[in-house]
């Protein structure tokens, strides 16, 4: 997004690279390179280069080829002037097809630093790049920082945002008529305080369940039987556990926004 990364050292290296690959190793990313359409053509020209140059070479004679910009091609020579040695370093003498190897690298560069230069254009001086990107760090943050804690609590006192059922319609204006069990544990969870009496809570939550079925023993049967899912669901989140204080409480472990 800042348009450097033409200009940074993962792209002089990937150059690097290319300017001293020996023979395999070229052969190889030209192979790639020439089947992608968005690629320019020249590299299906150098492709075909190499294997007119490989025609006349062994095996054994195609993996040592390499060009001269190899640190190896280069020796060091010592010269005593007046008493004093001095160091100079000489290109080591290439052979025909070192050379023809060495004009093919350079080509092969040059397309190469033509073609990013072409694409790695700093968005910044696109027309109008307000509207095509934006480098705030805010969305960024927003879509891949999640907040897991703050989407349950919403989920547990709005659940009809996320469960989409018509009696949970919120355009309206009214709470959900039938909210999930856990819902409405919760909802009475954030009204205690550090201890809450489990025989309160099933009393509220009974109470608060409408009763759909005539045979009130059935009923109550199934209140029951979500009250023990809520509560053991609202353990699973950890949003209370075990206390020694009193044997018929629990205790809360978090409260909303802290």
């Amino acid at each position: 997004m800042a348009g450097q990364l033409w200009e940074s050292d993962s792209m002089a290296d990937l150059l690097a690279s290319v300017h001293k690959a020996r023979f395999p190793s070229l052969r190889l990313l030209l192979d790639v390179l020439s089947q992608d359409e968005n690629m320019p053509m020249a590299f299906s020209q150098h492709r075909a280069a190499l294997g007119s140059l490989a025609d006349g070479l062994s095996d054994d004679q195609l993996c040592d080829l390499k060009s001269g910009h190899e640190a190896q091609q280069s020796t060091l020579r010592t010269t005593i002037i007046a008493q004093k040695v001095e160091l100079s370093q000489h290109a080591a003498s290439l052979t025909k097809d070192e050379v023809e190897y060495t004009e093919i690298v350079d080509d092969v560069l040059k397309v190469l630093v033509t073609h990013f230069e072409d694409v790695l254009r700093d968005p910044r001086k696109i027309f109008p790049v307000e509207v095509l990107v934006y480098d705030l760090p805010s969305p960024y943050r927003d879509a891949f920082m999640p907040q897991p804690r703050s989407a349950i609590e919403r989920a547990l006192i709005t659940p009809g945002d996320y469960l989409g059922r018509q009696c949970c319609d919120q355009s309206s204006g009214s709470s959900c008529h039938c909210p999930p069990s856990l819902s409405t544990i919760y909802n009475m969870y954030l009204e205690c305080g550090n201890l809450i009496n489990a025989a309160d809570l099933w009393i509220a939550f009974s109470n608060s369940e409408s009763q759909e079925i005539d045979d009130d023993e059935i009923s109550e049967r199934t209140a029951l039987m979500s009250f023990e899912r809520a509560v053991a669901e609202l353990k699973y989140l950890g949003l209370i556990r075990g206390t020694r204080k009193k044997t018929d409480h629990v205790g809360r472990t978090s409260w909303q926004g802290l």
